[in-house]
């Protein structure tokens, strides 16, 4: 196994994790982790909760199948950069919260641990980015023009579709049940 396999699929297998995790759970209980870190208001918050599953679930399957890998590892690494800010932020305002990491998967309360993990997935992430694709990831095999748009459909439908999940979970959107019409009678 190649170097950059070995500092992409941990990171990949990190963010998808963390995208399932949350997308297990309501993005009201995603948005109250979020808003424990005391740094943004409710709103944005809930909006972060709406949106940030779908982009590292389909960040992580990027980095695991190899797809765009460089483009998928900047983004998971700029991404592990903030959350890294923010348990910065909340261990030295004496903040004790759930990380909200990975959701419903695993609950862990913000710690310097988290960071030092944090700290080594974003260089495995920068080591990813930095370097030309190996034999290992579709980037080798595919051409730009495919490797692109199956990339868009890829982050598109996952990021369309945990976008829905989310509004659908906090009441925006409502479903009707399948054979059942208002006939006004």
């Amino acid at each position: 196994m190649s170097m950059l396999v070995a500092a992409r699929l941990p990171v990949g297998v990190v963010m998808t994790a963390a995208g399932v995790g949350k997308l297990r759970e309501s993005a009201v209980a995603d948005a109250k982790a979020i808003i424990g870190y005391k740094i943004v208001s409710d709103d944005v918050a809930t909006g972060l909760a709406c949106v940030l599953p779908g982009i590292e679930l389909g960040l992580g399957l990027s980095l695991l199948t190899g797809l765009n890998s460089r483009f998928a590892a900047a983004g998971s690494g700029a991404m592990l950069a903030g959350y890294t800010a923010a348990l910065v932020h909340a261990l030295r305002k004496g903040i004790v919260t759930d990380c909200g990491c990975f959701g419903s998967l695993a609950a862990s309360q913000v710690s310097w641990k988290l960071v030092a993990r944090n700290a080594v997935l974003i260089a495995a992430a920068t080591a990813v980015a930095v370097n030309e694709p190996d034999r290992a990831t579709l980037d080798r095999y595919l051409s730009p023009a495919v490797r692109n748009s199956l990339s868009v459909v890829l982050l598109g439908g996952v990021a369309v579709g945990s976008l829905l999940d989310r509004l659908h979970s906090l009441g925006v959107l409502k479903s009707k049940e399948v054979g059942r019409e208002d006939h006004g009678y």
